[in-house]
């Protein structure tokens, strides 16, 4: 699902793919609203509201890159690194 994110008059709309569902362990990022026509990122400030649905990023959830990072073993280049 891609929603627009906050919208701000005078500015084009963005957009972010989210996830609705939840994997095990991971909490939401994001807040949808109850129309699913917008989001907004969740703070410490401005928690998740009654009227709102939860949602993560996808790039928190895509499976391509969740592979792609337990299979590919960190850097060991120290070129140009000071001494």
């Amino acid at each position: 699902m891609v929603i627009p994110t906050h919208l701000v008059a005078g500015r084009p709309r963005k957009f972010l793919p989210l996830d609705p569902h939840l994997p095990d362990g991971l909490a939401p990022s994001h807040a949808v609203s109850s129309g699913w026509t917008t989001c907004r990122p969740i703070t410490a400030d401005v928690p998740i509201g009654p009227a709102e649905h939860p949602a993560i990023t996808h790039f928190a959830t895509c499976p391509a890159r969740v592979a792609a990072h337990r299979t590919e073993p960190a850097s060991t280049a120290t070129e140009g690194t000071p001494e």
